[in-house]
């Protein structure tokens, strides 16, 4: 189920991106939309794969996501590709990928019996 989430993400994403902008777009808060909507990817795909194996290339991928969108929004009318977006693409993965390793992991020891440590005897 969680990886239908950032699934439905992606897609959000990939509609939010390819779209024609009106009225001129996001102006000053562009590069901030891009690192804030990348960050939550990450975010999402770190509470989806929980392991660090898997979540990193998974990152790896939501990056190279974000550049496909910019190749795409070259040939999408009124949108143009911007090494500058893409470059806040990945530090909102970074950044996401480093929230989500250091603040998800204490919410899941929270969650389990004695402090996340196995029982004794066992």
């Amino acid at each position: 189920m969680r990886g239908i989430a950032v699934l439905v993400y992606a897609v959000f994403v990939a509609c939010v991106s390819l779209m024609p902008l009106a009225g001129g777009g996001v102006g000053q808060w562009d590069k901030a939309a891009h690192l804030a909507m990348y960050g939550l990817f990450a975010l999402l795909g770190c509470w989806a794969v929980r392991r660090p194996s898997p979540f990193f290339f998974l990152c790896i991928g939501i990056v190279a996501y974000g550049g496909l969108m910019e190749i795409l929004q070259s040939l999408t009318p009124a949108r143009m590709m911007s090494l500058y977006d893409f470059l806040a693409n990945t530090l909102g993965v970074v950044l996401g990928a480093l929230l989500g390793r250091s603040l998800l992991p204490a919410a899941r020891r929270e969650r389990m019996p004695h402090g996340g440590h196995p029982r004794e005897g066992k």
